[in-house]
């Protein structure tokens, strides 16, 4: 994406512009702490990405590729390259439907989808073939609406590996389960590297509630994608509830890739949960999770909000009383690589 604002742009090294992408992952790999004050604001990162897009920063060259939308593809290595980076990101876990029972029970929402992972590795050129396959992994499927009566809710699918080559891959975004009369489980947090050591953990789903469903966690490294929010539930009362809010970049803890709100909860008595927020086109993160779908006693299930990309997860299916569908969960969010020549 092009900016056509003027902006300035920090006076950095060669060496600190390979690694701008790597601040989000660990902001002491920049040395200059002016640098890291100037990358905190989003407009002033992209201007930079326009300045790797033209060729030639100091006299060396880059070149920078993109692979965004679950698929495989080939990569090809410039002739002059001598180092290489890589980033992946996978995709989110889909959302688990919500329980359809009988009134006086518990009727638990899905869980949320966990978020993907995001994995980073600096290789020397010459380990690499002239062409490497790059798979994008796909979000995964929320779980389907149940329409027999007296019906646990489906499990949603686990988000889609992200890899190129044998060189790096992903951990996949974990699948939230389908609501019952006892729970509904959410998806867990899916470790991401930086060279080569696992050390960053992605927002895990919210659990799917009896009445209101859990939020999404805000607490994953910065970055990295955010799981989607837990179903609503009707409890043994019959009394429904909301669904639960997705995952986001919260300022608390500071969050230097900025903030981004999750999905919506969708509202008690049916209310479908809101999308994820997207990250910016091309930018190798996390979005948000997708917000879960509300619970509703004398009314279909709301359905679970998508995951935004990159590899956000999504959210929980509202539960329903017999007679009524529950809420089917949202799809988790595909994931992307990026690859940068140097």
């Amino acid at each position: 994406m092009k900016h056509n604002m003027e902006i300035p742009i920090p006076q950095i090294k060669d060496e600190e512009i390979k690694d701008i992408y790597s601040y989000g992952f660990n902001k002491n790999l920049i040395k200059n702490p002016e640098t890291l004050e100037q990358l905190s604001n989003p407009l002033v990162y992209n201007a930079i990405q326009d300045v790797l897009q033209a060729t030639v920063i100091s006299g060396t060259r880059s070149n920078r590729q993109v692979f965004t939308g679950a698929g495989t593809y080939t990569w090809a290595k410039p002739e002059w390259a001598t180092t290489v980076d890589m980033w992946c990101v996978s995709a989110g876990g889909g959302g688990g439907s919500g329980r359809r029972g009988a009134a006086g029970t518990a009727r638990y929402g899905g869980g949320g989808g966990g978020g993907g992972s995001v994995s980073y590795q600096r290789f020397p050129a010459s380990i690499l073939g002239k062409t490497e396959i790059v798979t994008v992994g796909a979000g995964g499927a929320g779980g389907a609406a149940i329409t027999v009566d007296n019906t646990n809710g489906n499990a949603g699918v686990d988000g889609g590996i992200t890899s190129v080559s044998s060189f790096l891959t992903t951990r996949v975004g974990d699948n939230g389960s389908g609501g019952t009369t006892t729970g509904g489980t959410q998806g867990g947090t899916a470790a991401g590297s930086l060279l080569g050591v696992e050390q960053f953990l992605s927002g895990q789903g919210g659990s799917g509630g009896a009445g209101a469903g859990n939020s999404g966690s805000t607490t994953g490294s910065n970055g990295l994608p955010r799981g989607g929010g837990g179903g609503g539930g009707i409890s043994a009362a019959d009394a429904q509830g909301t669904g639960g809010t997705g995952g986001s970049f919260s300022t608390t803890p500071a969050n230097y890739l900025g903030t981004l709100e999750g999905g919506v909860a969708g509202t008690s008595g049916g209310g479908n949960g809101g999308n994820g927020v997207n990250r910016e086109t091309d930018y190798p993160m996390g979005g948000t999770g997708g917000g879960g779908g509300g619970g509703a006693s004398a009314a279909v299930g709301g359905t679970g909000g998508i995951g935004g990309l990159y590899g956000g997860g999504g959210g929980g299916g509202g539960g329903s009383t017999n007679g009524n569908n529950s809420g089917a969960g949202g799809k988790g969010a595909d994931g992307i690589v990026v690859i940068i020549t140097w």
